[in-house]
């Protein structure tokens, strides 16, 4: 489960398409494993 906590400003996919980081508005990066 993903929570999404302040502003997601930016995303970063793989190359099959599926999300593997959120940059936040305050610079935190939250990497899914």
């Amino acid at each position: 489960m993903l929570l999404l906590l302040g502003r997601v400003t930016s995303y970063e996919y793989d190359p099959c398409g599926r999300l593997i980081k959120t940059t936040r508005a305050n610079g935190t990066v939250e990497k899914r494993t």
